[in-house]
């Protein structure tokens, strides 16, 4: 990989997944998600850094804290400027597919959308004695597509 910052960018992703866990068994559930998504954004910003004909520019960006493009301006410039994304892109449809339908499940939990996602709602005694197997079963399989 031709990006001077290649294996940071992968040890972060890691520690974003270490920090999901470890949120998630403390309740801090949202706050999981929202690791599993940075874990997400980091591995897609790798991407962009490393596969790009101006790669340099935008590392510079990335590097001083300047503007720097949100996941879906990174991927549209990965469409339009990184020819082994898009063959990728082509030949594995179903992972992208996947990818964003993962996002779009983890903005739910980190965006609050839905009152199952609120704490007060999680931890309220009316709800408090209903099992717990499917959401804790539900990171999971989001922790391991991430």
């Amino acid at each position: 990989m031709d990006c001077s910052y290649g294996n940071s960018f992968i040890m972060e992703s890691e520690q974003l997944l270490i920090n999901a866990i470890e949120l998630f068994e403390m309740g801090y559930f949202d706050c999981a998600y929202y690791s599993l998504r940075s874990a997400i954004d980091i591995s897609i910003t790798m991407v962009l850094l490393s596969n790009i004909p101006d790669k340099d520019k935008y590392l510079k960006a990335w590097e001083q804290i300047k503007t720097f493009p949100l996941r879906k301006d990174i991927i549209h410039k990965l469409k339009n400027d990184s020819k082994i994304f898009v063959d990728m892109q082509d030949k594995m449809q179903t992972l992208f597919i996947q990818a964003k339908k993962l996002n779009e499940q983890l903005n739910k939990y980190v965006h609050k959308q839905g009152l199952y996602n609120f704490y007060v709602f999680r931890n309220h005694p009316i709800t408090q004695d209903k099992s717990q197997d499917a959401f804790i079963n539900n990171f999971e399989t989001y922790l391991k597509n991430v």
